[in-house]
């Protein structure tokens, strides 16, 4: 009977043991805009026109390589390459974005990206040429029901849409039209479309070919 019992005794304190260590877990939320040095992206851009020939394309590539210090907020820099079809290799202004409270912030205050507000309008762009408005885009978060497929794989993702309104409008352009950003959770961006404002006949597609990002542990 005493063999019994302590029996018993080790297994309750086992499992009470037990019990506190999954407590004690931490479950990590997931990232959508990954920031760390070393983290990369690189992506195969196309233009395609309204019969689905492919234009034009060039690769591009984004990294992390160090951050800095801006009005005394922390941001990370963000370098572009492009590499056109023919070898010639550009670089693209650099970026600077951190993370404010769950909104992807640049270093002028802009928002790009938040998996905490579907709401709202978070970013809105004007394009003025002399004293003309051209177009406005306004940017909000979207869930996305399907699973995005890209060359390099398979995401769900949440998109941050802009809808763009071009002011004098051609009678053979819609109005208005799209443009997609596709963050994918743990991983970043993998998919982006973008438009020709003043035309309708062709777009860009930006389709992730591959990819290291550092996470938390």
């Amino acid at each position: 009977m005493r063999k019994l019992f302590f029996i018993a005794t080790l297994f309750a304190i086992f499992s009470a043991c037990h019990k506190d260590d999954d407590s004690n877990q931490t479950v990590l939320e997931p990232d959508y805009f990954p920031m760390a040095i070393g983290n990369y992206w690189v992506y195969e851009n196309v233009m395609i026109d309204t019969l689905g020939t492919i234009i034009t394309e060039k690769i591009d590539s984004v990294f992390i390589n160090r951050d800095t210090l801006i009005e005394n907020e922390t941001f990370f820099v963000f370098e572009q390459i492009t590499t056109l079809s023919n070898g010639e290799i550009r670089v693209k202004p650099r970026m600077y974005y951190r993370d404010s409270s769950g909104y992807i912030i640049d270093s002028s205050g802009a928002i790009f990206f938040s998996d905490k507000n579907f709401t709202d309008t978070l970013y809105t762009k004007l394009f003025v040429m002399g004293e003309d408005s051209i177009y406005r885009t306004t940017y909000k978060m979207e869930y996305v029901d399907e699973i995005v497929s890209v060359p390099a794989g398979d995401f769900e993702v949440l998109n941050f849409r802009g809808t763009v309104w071009v002011y004098n409008l051609n009678p053979n352009i819609p109005n208005p039209r799209y443009v997609d950003n596709y963050f994918a959770p743990n991983v970043g961006k993998v998919y982006g479309k973008s438009i020709w404002t003043m035309s309708n006949f062709s777009y860009m597609e930006s389709r992730l070919l591959r990819y290291n990002v550092y996470l938390p542990e």
